[in-house]
């Protein structure tokens, strides 16, 4: 079961961890600037005071968890700081909610799975990696405490009814998609256009391009014999068209299905988009049939799809059900929009 809280527990930090960009390579060696926390009291809940210090020392938690490479670098701290920190709040309000839960059934974390954690979190040199953080032992070890004990809650309240997923749910989500997503065609091909002000003209050139065509001529060398021995004929010899059943013309399309690779159909009169009259022919140089995937190949991602809609809706149901059950108030998060409690100078 451990190694899927190491895959869920995201879900609940996800728009904390993964959503500040940064740089690609930061000039760390030319950041001057200091980071200044604006400490206040953000809310209460449970007895218990959240401060812009107590949300600083998380999103530092987050911060080197998920950008190593940054641990160094003030200025992207300080963005991540600026650009998650109400998230941060609303999370620990969030798994402030859980520990409650957690120990209304009686949930716990034993000292070696909080051993094993704090190795995992910070290696072997766990006290020179919490002195960078300006963590206490104590304090990092509560925090991973309870960290395990929301997964462990998240796991038996939402998990493991979110991950029972059914087979038909799968097959019906593939039917969809299927529907969505139809068996069609590409087609890679070239077209010959001849067109004369004397409709006659360009029908017998026409004609007498699918004749050289029959005795294995290339259709480039006839389309620029036409053209020098025709000068006030209008001969075009396209590159080639890669064309699907969205992209390609309804005219285009009436011809190039009944050829197979490598053929040249007959001349063909078409209107032109002009409304002139043209005389065609076109070369089919390769078909490809697009599939959708079997049901095999898509089996096991239409699963992972669903099992993450499922947590999503469960997980949303659990905590709507604990701020119920607790008493919390979102009008505790209110806090005025032009508060900034971090400054880089």
């Amino acid at each position: 079961m451990k190694s899927l809280f190491y895959f869920l527990l995201p879900i609940l930090f996800s728009s904390t961890c993964y959503t500040t960009e940064f740089p690609e390579y930061p000039i760390i060696s030319e950041e001057t600037g200091q980071i200044t926390i604006h400490n206040r009291i953000l809310t209460k809940f449970n007895n218990k005071t959240y401060s812009v210090l107590d949300v600083a020392k998380k999103m530092d938690m987050i911060f080197d968890t998920h950008y190593p490479q940054f641990a160094h670098s003030k200025l992207a701290r300080y963005q991540f700081y600026n650009a998650q920190w109400k998230d941060t709040l609303q999370k620990m309000l969030d798994q402030e909610l859980i520990l409650l839960d957690a120990e209304r059934i009686g949930v716990k974390a034993t000292d070696a799975e909080v051993r094993e954690e704090l190795l995992r979190k910070y290696g072997p040199n766990v006290m020179t990696s919490l002195d960078r953080l300006e963590l206490s032992y104590e304090e990092a070890r509560k925090m991973v405490s309870e960290d395990l004990i929301a997964e462990k809650t998240l796991y038996f309240k939402v998990y493991s009814e979110a991950l029972r997923v059914r087979p038909n749910d799968i097959k019906e989500k593939y039917i969809a998609y299927c529907k969505k997503n139809p068996a069609s065609q590409k087609w890679c091909y070239q077209v010959l256009t001849i067109h004369s002000e004397d409709e006659n003209i360009s029908q017998a050139l026409a004609q007498l391009a699918f004749d050289l065509l029959k005795e294995k001529r290339d259709l480039s060398d006839i389309s620029k014999n036409l053209q020098s021995e025709n000068p006030n004929t209008t001969v075009l010899f396209t590159p080639e068209i890669i064309s699907d059943n969205a992209s390609i013309s309804q005219a285009h399309k009436m011809v190039i299905e009944t050829l197979n690779p490598g053929d040249f159909s007959t001349p063909i009169s078409q209107v032109n988009k002009d409304q002139s009259i043209v005389h065609r022919i076109f070369y089919l140089k390769k078909k490809d049939e697009i599939n959708p995937p079997e049901f095999p190949k898509l089996a096991e991602k239409i699963k992972d799809r669903l099992i993450q809609e499922s947590i999503s809706l469960h997980l949303l149901n659990y905590m709507k059900k604990l701020k119920t059950r607790y008493g919390f108030s979102e009008q505790d998060l209110i806090i005025n929009s032009d508060f900034k409690p971090f400054s880089y100078q």
